[in-house]
């Protein structure tokens, strides 16, 4: 069993015994689940241009790998460890054994950057969606 502590608002706040995290659900679909849709949202995004990506080992994740994508000045660095299923995808993206990651910023920060710098004005999202203090 593990301990899962929720501290949102939802009315539900508390710890609580689960089998495993991974099967913890919001009604819709499992952290198993989500982690999947990341994975392949981020393989996606990185298909788009994988010049700008490469990827490297993590000793200290057996069983997974990190893979970066470089926007430059658009937002920086993104990056997410992958489990090795996915090694198929980095065969022609360029692997840099000791490649550093640039942890300035979160990565749902730079997620923001790249959203707002390159959707056009007009598609502009709903100010509760976004973190403010990325937009100013």
């Amino acid at each position: 069993m593990e301990t899962i502590t929720i501290k949102r608002d939802f009315g539900l706040d508390g710890k609580y015994e689960v089998k495993s995290l991974a099967e913890v659900s919001d009604g819709y679909h499992t952290i198993e689940e989500l982690y999947e849709h990341r994975n392949l949202l981020f393989l996606a995004l990185c298909s788009i241009d994988p010049k700008r990506c490469w990827w490297r080992e993590d000793p200290e994740t057996p069983g997974w790998f990190l893979l970066y994508m470089e926007t430059g000045q658009i937002a920086g660095q993104l990056s997410y460890h992958l489990p090795d299923k996915y090694k198929f995808f980095v065969e022609n993206i360029e692997h840099r054994p000791n490649g550093e990651w640039d942890n300035s910023m979160s990565v749902l920060d730079r997620l923001n950057w790249l959203i707002k710098r390159v959707m056009p004005k007009k598609n502009k999202f709903p100010k509760e969606l976004i973190r403010e203090e990325i937009w100013k």
